[in-house]
């Protein structure tokens, strides 16, 4: 494996000889892309991802559910932790704030 000071130096050179104009750069070829395949695919992700989101933590809320069956406190009922935790899931997916998407409900009309 190059030492430390070794990858400095090759760095350093090759940054000097693409200053020169000396650096040795070969064109490729420009691919022609299928936009239609790629939004495709874009829209088949977030779908994908989305229902992913909604198995897991579907499964995951009736696992919980069967363990605190038995659990009746004071107080409030608790939020549907499975709700909270798509929500933050979608949020991280996405990556957007929490305030971002209440303003997305409230604008769409749907809070």
């Amino acid at each position: 494996m190059p030492s430390k000071r070794l990858k400095v130096k090759e760095l350093r050179e090759t940054i000097t000889s693409i200053r020169k104009k000396e650096f040795p750069y070969k064109e490729k070829e420009q691919k022609k892309i299928d936009f239609t395949k790629y939004n495709t695919a874009q829209i088949n992700e977030i779908a994908d991802v989305l229902e992913t989101i909604r198995d897991i933590v579907d499964q995951a809320d009736r696992r919980l559910q069967q363990r605190a069956a038995a659990h009746k406190g004071p107080g409030r009922p608790p939020a549907p932790m499975k709700d909270v935790m798509k929500v933050q899931l979608m949020e991280s997916y996405f990556g957007v704030s929490t305030e971002f998407q209440k303003a997305s409900l409230d604008c769409s009309g749907k809070s």
